[in-house]
């Protein structure tokens, strides 16, 4: 009783992974525990699900579990990067008011303490927040497969900017990003 009970014990705290079930006759065992009672193991072979009576059990060994990687540091964009889009598309004063948005490409990788954090020609997203003296704000970016919201307002706005909106918009995240 006392036997069974501990494999009982054993067997629930590990379970899950591939595990060894010896039997007083010899026989080799290999499958996952899939739990018990006081009196019975069961263990799962892949194509069925066995129970083998703890009197007939010399052994059972569980087999370490894979070790779990670590996950992966949270990456930051600082406050004051600079990013340089492209707009995908031509921006008309008399149709395009404050408030609509344009697709728009990284024109240059986003590089932190040597390594990218942002390729190249990801896609982004353009604000136009004033139409009057056409200021933008870059408002989020694909990082990953994902957007990322941030605010980077532009770096050089008023005319300046209407004088590059045909060729490429330069912006200073505001504060920092987490991605």
């Amino acid at each position: 009783m006392r036997f069974g009970g501990a494999i009982f014990a054993i067997a629930f705290v590990t379970a899950g992974f591939a595990d060894t079930l010896t039997l007083r006759n010899g026989q080799v065992v290999k499958g996952t525990y899939m739990g018990g009672t006081a009196r019975t193991i069961k263990m799962d072979l892949g194509d069925a699900v066995r129970t083998y009576d703890v009197t007939d059990v010399a052994s059972l060994e569980f087999t370490a579990a894979a070790p779990v990687a670590a996950p992966a540091a949270a990456l930051e964009i600082p406050a004051g990067t600079a990013f340089t889009v492209r707009l995908n598309g031509s921006l008309d004063s008399e149709t395009n008011g404050a408030g609509r948005t344009f697709r728009a490409t990284l024109d240059e990788p986003i590089v932190i303490a040597g390594e990218t954090i942002i390729q190249r020609a990801s896609e982004a997203v353009v604000k136009l927040t004033s139409d009057t003296i056409r200021t933008f704000n870059l408002v989020s970016i694909m990082v990953s497969g994902r957007m990322v919201d941030l605010h980077a307002g532009i770096a050089t706005p008023g005319q300046d900017a209407q004088a590059r909106v045909k060729d490429r918009l330069i912006f200073v995240a505001d504060r920092r990003v987490r991605i």
